[in-house]
């Protein structure tokens, strides 16, 4: 699977979030990645899937959350939120933000490089104003009451795949899986 650094995905639902697909990929964020200065984007590597099974390595260039001005020019109805807990599951993140979950058109777990205490969630939206909507009611929201901790929502410019590992064709091949019938009398194998 090549991808160029044109191509974005398109983020993958919680139930499909081992395995990202050609057909998640979509958009062209060039325009975004080419004319941003490096002072208003930072870069995160990050990995998504089961490292056992199939998994998929890639860099994440996001808007930068210390413009003050408001939102950023040039974003896309994507974000994620970063730095998630770890004893937070994903039903728990689902409650957190269940006044807009209706909002989501699909979820993306992965893991940032680096930071094993903690993971993101890259989230798709339906329109640009469902994705402000979003930011700016939980950019900086306390997660729960009982820690400190503050959700991080930042715009994503753009994501770039470095490498996959694992097997596209996860089926067993059907000449392997066909049985051959029996007798139902005798149960000896038919010919």
């Amino acid at each position: 699977m090549s991808l160029s650094s044109s191509a974005v995905v398109s983020l993958a639902s919680l139930e499909d979030h081992s395995r990202v697909s050609e057909a998640m990929i979509t958009g062209d964020y060039s325009d975004c990645y080419t004319s941003l200065p490096s002072s208003i984007a930072q870069t995160f590597p990050f990995s998504s899937g089961n490292p056992r099974i199939e998994e998929t390595r890639g860099v994440m260039r996001l808007f930068s959350n210390d413009d003050v001005s408001g939102l950023p020019d040039g974003r896309k109805p994507s974000l994620v939120c970063s730095w998630v807990p770890n004893h937070m599951t994903c039903a728990d993140f689902c409650q957190f933000c269940a006044s807009l979950l209706h909002l989501i058109l699909e979820r993306e777990v992965s893991r940032t490089d680096g930071m094993e205490d903690q993971y993101s969630i890259l989230i798709s939206f339906d329109s640009q104003d469902s994705t402000d909507s979003f930011h700016q009611h939980l950019n900086g929201r306390q997660v729960n009451s009982l820690e400190e901790d503050n959700c991080c929502v930042l715009f994503i410019v753009d994501i770039q795949f470095t490498g996959y590992s694992g097997s596209l064709d996860t089926q067993p091949s059907p000449a392997s899986t066909t049985e051959q019938p029996s007798c139902p009398v005798c149960l000896e194998k038919l010919d």
